[in-house]
């Protein structure tokens, strides 16, 4: 079956088929991730219902991570406070499984000329990116994929909702995970 994207638009399956493909807790992921999106796009725009909108979305996120459909996030502001790494706008997307390997990457990159404005979960595996506060310097250039890649690595091998050990599972994606936390 050829990618969707690859497809002219007209022949690319509308919303509602592309979700019928997806597990039922996928199918609420996403869901919920709706919610929050619009949410945002609510608040973007100055709409009066946002504050309404945004507290529904944080009740579905709440109910889905008691439910075990969503995983439990790292607090990121925490980590803005303790990491001045981070950049202030900041976005870390990784489950609390990641939360160590995480910070010791940030404990790594402390002292270094740079700044990290994005931490996510990409293909099964951990994914920072890292970009110089002022001129790169190149020996500081080199080292970030050495200060990168026990981190990378780790999350390989650790549940990201849990931080047990864990394997790439491929079922439509790749995640890290536990046999627990498969399906999540």
């Amino acid at each position: 079956m050829p990618d969707d994207t690859t497809l002219p638009p007209e022949a690319r399956p509308s919303r509602d088929e592309r979700l019928a493909r997806l597990s039922p807790e996928d199918r609420a992921a996403v869901e919920v991730w709706s919610l929050g999106r619009r949410a945002r796009d609510l608040a973007a725009a100055g709409a009066p219902d946002a504050p309404a909108a945004e507290a529904a979305y944080r009740e579905a996120e709440a109910a889905a991570i008691e439910a075990e459909i969503l995983m439990r996030r790292v607090d990121v502001e925490d980590l803005k406070a303790r990491y001045p790494v981070l950049a202030g706008d900041a976005e870390v997307t990784v489950g609390v499984g990641w939360q160590l390997l995480l910070e010791a990457l940030l404990d790594r990159l402390a002292g270094m000329s740079v700044v990290v404005p994005l931490v996510r979960e990409k293909f099964g595996g951990l994914d920072a990116k890292v970009y110089p506060t002022g001129r790169w310097i190149e020996a500081e250039f080199d080292s970030v994929g050495e200060i990168k890649a026990p981190a990378q690595e780790a999350a390989l091998r650790t549940c990201e909702a849990c931080g047990a050990p864990g394997t790439l599972r491929r079922d439509g994606r790749g995640r890290t995970r536990c046999d627990r936390h498969a399906a999540m």
